[in-house]
């Protein structure tokens, strides 16, 4: 079995190819700190912010896990990136490629990695731009992109300087940018679900992004977000940063895919998983809180 820390430094320095200046979408100061980012930027800012979490009882699709709609606050603004994180960027970090759909090319989502794998990618990302890493795995065996497995991740908490997963609360609130409704669009607009575009992923960003510039944030890929999945948890949640139940043994996906139905494309809609589901419908994209 190999610890995280020693993985990591199998990674990012026997690889060859995750050290700094092999980023081309490193983050900018300007971005992290005051939303300043360019038009061409990979990132988008996130403003701290307050929002209605789950659904009404009468929304088209709804499942009891999204009740009770309440509010939620974040206190900390972040940063995400305006994609999934494609075959490429995972192919630049990892230097392996588990994707199912290689034939889509570069420029699609990343799949069939486990949430184990989400997590370590992004703290091999955060060690070879000199950050700190936002998660301590434990008790791993395997290799990122070849049965990476671990028995239990500890979140270093919301202050973490280093690349993360959304929790389930932040990717709601970037995913509705402002609106309440189930979507901040007419579906097919916005996403590829229910085989939309054949039974595979598509190139990212072809679709209409949110009103904070995130593409794909329904549809192409569910995506691993932190949180255990815990069916009442929303009863007893904490209304200002939430970051989930304490243990469990589920986790959450968010936003539904091409291979799902498209009421599972929608703002409320929770897809819980084990850990270790690699599927090819199933991806990630990563945040980082603003100082």
């Amino acid at each position: 079995m190999l610890r995280l820390a020693s993985l990591a430094l199998l990674l990012c320095f026997a690889c060859g190819g995750t050290n700094e200046s092999s980023f081309s979408h490193k983050l900018s100061e300007d971005c992290l700190t005051d939303g300043a980012c360019s038009a061409t930027s990979a990132w988008v800012y996130i403003p701290a912010g307050s929002f209605e979490m789950g659904a009404p009882e009468s929304e088209e699709g709804f499942e009891p896990d999204e009740e009770p709609l309440h509010p939620v606050t974040l206190t900390r603004s972040f940063v995400a990136t305006k994609v999934e994180i494609s075959q490429s960027e995972w192919q630049r970090v990892m230097d392996n490629q588990p994707s199912f759909f290689t034939d889509c090319g570069g420029a699609c989502p990343v799949e069939n990695v486990s949430l184990w794998e989400a997590m370590a990618y992004c703290n091999v990302r955060s060690k070879a731009e000199g950050l700190e890493s936002c998660y301590e795995l434990s008790a791993c065996q395997g290799s990122p992109g070849d049965g990476f497995e671990c028995q239990s991740a500890v979140f270093t908490g919301l202050d973490c300087q280093g690349y993360r997963l959304p929790t389930e609360a932040e990717w709601e609130y970037m995913a509705r940018a402002g609106s309440a409704d189930p979507r901040y669009d007419i579906l097919d607009a916005i996403a590829w679900c229910n085989g939309k575009g054949g039974q595979k992923t598509q190139v990212e960003a072809q679709l209409s992004p949110n009103e904070y510039g995130l593409y794909d944030i329904y549809g192409n890929v569910r995506e691993w977000v932190f949180d255990f999945h815990f069916a009442t948890f929303y009863g007893t949640s904490p209304d200002t940063d939430p970051t989930g139940p304490d243990s469990g043994f589920l986790r959450l996906s968010r936003g539904g895919s091409w291979n799902t139905p498209e009421i599972q494309c929608r703002a409320a809609a929770r897809s819980p998983l084990s850990p270790t589901n690699r599927l090819t419908d199933l991806g990630f994209r990563i945040v980082r809180t603003s100082p």
